[in-house]
């Protein structure tokens, strides 16, 4: 059963060598419809933040999630790239 999602919602890695913030470079995630091999799904809105924000999903029994990005936010600096990666997906739950 699965209780919460969680997303990175964009590349988030400083560069080693030149130090800037890569999440501000790309474009970002702002709504992700979440469908479950339940034929189940979930909209939701996420905050433009290097955060993994939760998104609950009220105890679903599935074996699979299908992310689709909705919508998403432009590059935040002047040379950014025109991409939406995700950096990191959570799935928290209880193993039945």
């Amino acid at each position: 059963m699965i209780y919460e999602v969680r997303i990175l919602l964009g590349y988030a890695k400083i560069d080693p060598v030149d130090g800037p913030n890569r999440l501000w470079q790309n474009r970002r995630m702002r709504r992700v419809w979440l469908e479950f091999s339940t034929s189940d799904w979930i909209e939701a809105l996420i905050d433009d933040q290097a955060t993994l924000p939760a998104i609950p999903v009220n105890n679903i029994a599935t074996d699979g999630i299908r992310i689709v990005i909705l919508e998403s936010l432009p590059p935040a600096l002047a040379d950014g790239r025109d991409f939406t990666p995700i950096s990191e997906v959570e799935v928290l739950g209880v193993v039945r």
